[in-house]
């Protein structure tokens, strides 16, 4: 019930609880946010007019922080840059600290002509992972943002009828990737090799308990799932069938127009082959 969520949910307010059970209490927002390792970045660009929040799974609290365009759709990070796709056709880039937190605008990079992106992952400061919807089927593309108009690698092409919803570079050099088929509206877990010849090497069909995929984020070297319908959060097996097991829920979390993203060094989860 996204309408749930909106009405819980004010700007300028925190919402906080355990993470289990959360509390949902309304307080006042700390000045001088800060993040802890593996904090969530969450931006919501339509439905609140462009707003990030901080979602922290230690204990379940969703602090409005920042905001975004309207326009914004994807978006990465790593300790020091913020990065939203803006308009699909191009990407803003922000300088960031993250204790306090604070973020300000460096530079748009414009994209080449014939690229739509979906989807955004940090590589480093001068390369980006995303999709270029533009083609069929769907390409992940390797972005250097050296300059301030950026030079686009084909990698490898998805499944028919896919769409990246979130993706991010592991720190074990694999891409995971949550993914839509557009035709079935199934949404699907994949890992794939981030090295030439770029194979597909896990698949978690994960429709059948996250029918509505808000996003995923890992924290505790575990890999979890939310649920947009209802706020359910999974945590996924590393191995082989990567089962889905439920593990709390956080009302808080309901809501499918949100883009999750997180520092790289907490995308520590491989999917084992």
């Amino acid at each position: 019930n996204i309408g749930y969520f909106y009405q819980s949910v004010n700007l300028g307010v925190r919402i906080s609880g355990a993470s289990q059970q959360p509390s949902c209490n309304i307080i006042n927002i700390p000045s001088g946010e800060t993040f802890q390792s593996c904090d969530v970045l969450i931006s919501r660009p339509v439905h609140i007019a462009g707003t990030l929040y901080r979602y922290r799974p230690s204990d379940g609290s969703y602090d409005q922080i920042d905001s975004v365009s309207e326009f914004s759709t994807s978006v990465a990070i790593n300790t020091t840059k913020f990065w939203n796709i803006e308009g699909l056709t191009s990407i803003n880039e922000s300088d960031l600290n993250l204790s306090p937190y604070n973020k300000a605008f460096r530079r748009t990079i414009t994209i080449p002509g014939g690229v739509t992106l979906r989807g955004l992952a940090t590589v480093n400061n001068s390369t980006l992972l995303s999709t270029n919807t533009n083609t069929s089927p769907t390409t992940v593309i390797q972005l250097d943002i050296t300059t301030t108009t950026a030079v686009v690698t084909n990698l490898f092409q998805l499944k028919n009828n896919r769409s990246v919803k979130q993706m991010t570079l592991t720190t074990s050099n694999k891409i995971i990737t949550l993914e839509e088929n557009t035709v079935s509206n199934e949404f699907f877990l994949c890992q794939y090799n981030y090295s030439s010849p770029y194979t597909q090497e896990s698949e978690k069909d994960i429709t059948s308990q996250v029918s509505n995929p808000a996003g995923f984020y890992m924290t505790g070297g575990q890999l979890y799932v939310v649920n947009a319908n209802d706020g359910n959060v999974y945590q996924v097996s590393p191995n082989y069938p990567y089962n889905l097991t439920f593990s709390f829920n956080n009302p808080i979390l309901v809501s499918s127009e949100t883009f999750f993203t997180q520092i790289p060094s907490c995308s520590n989860v491989t999917l084992q082959t």
